[in-house]
């Protein structure tokens, strides 16, 4: 388990993430799409407060459907991009520090792969929990320990990557560990997955051993930042076959990563 300085130092300075041009268009998809569940739910909800906010996307997708959002960044890199796009409604402070100083209560809560970052999950869900009102809505995003891509690529899972994911996480385990709060809530589990995860996970089957999926996604990456490779000129099956049976990964919340939408009630 790392320690805490580590974390700290990990955190708070210069830590970032690449996002191309795909994985950006890919997530505004997924972000209006959550944005609208939630809303589903709380109807009345006005008030977000996205955790992690990394580039501030989500909160900028928010603020588009009409909620008063912010987002906290506890990296200052990232705080200073999200901050300079979006000119206001992003802090930066960690969970914990923001938690100490606001009086104010959510109706929505986003964390988008937080949690595989926490040291100690437990303790993350109830500061959240105090932060969100009654009949507010808390989503988690996370990889799905549980999914076709992690039982493929064993040792080698794309998304195993100490010391930043610390815990990695299956509906069960969710579960087990919602048993253990002192609240009352509803919970909704979905599952989702790329193309690229059914190519990795079949690639991993016909060679015999796990696919370098993480080294493949950084060369594909690379590609499509350079303009060498574009989605038209994938190899055929990754463009016109893939698409159509990655649904298929999703099956008894088997995907590469898994949703949760978290309704409190008390």
């Amino acid at each position: 388990m790392p320690s805490d300085s580590l974390l700290k130092e990990l955190y708070s300075g210069d830590y970032e993430f690449r996002v191309d041009c795909t994985s950006l268009r890919r997530f505004k998809e997924t972000a209006q799409s959550i944005i609208k569940k939630m809303m589903q739910l709380q109807p009345m909800g006005v008030a977000l407060l996205d955790i992690g906010t990394g580039y501030g996307t989500f909160v900028e997708i928010a603020l588009l459907n009409g909620l008063d959002a912010i987002g906290i960044e506890p990296s200052r890199s990232l705080y200073r991009l999200a901050h300079a796009k979006l000119k206001s409604g992003i802090l930066h402070s960690d969970l914990y520090g923001f938690s100490r100083n606001c009086k104010k209560r959510f109706d929505f809560i986003s964390a988008i792969h937080v949690i595989e970052h926490q040291k100690d999950p437990k303790k993350f869900f109830t500061t959240l929990f105090k932060l969100l009102k009654p009949g507010g809505v808390l989503y988690i995003e996370t990889p799905n320990s549980y999914g076709h891509l992690a039982m493929a690529e064993k040792e080698n899972y794309t998304f195993l990557t100490p010391p930043d994911h610390i815990h990695l996480f299956s509906k069960k385990s969710f579960e087990m560990m919602f048993s253990k709060l002192n609240q009352t809530i509803v919970c909704s589990y979905i599952t989702y997955s790329y193309p690229e995860h059914l190519v990795g996970i079949l690639r991993t089957i016909k060679n015999g051993k796990s696919y370098k999926h993480k080294a493949r996604k950084r060369e594909v990456s690379k590609k499509l930042n350079r303009g060498v490779l574009t989605e038209n000129n994938l190899p055929f099956f990754d463009r016109n076959i893939a698409p159509l049976l990655t649904p298929l990964l999703n099956l008894g919340n088997r995907g590469s990563f898994l949703q949760i939408f978290i309704q409190k009630k008390n």
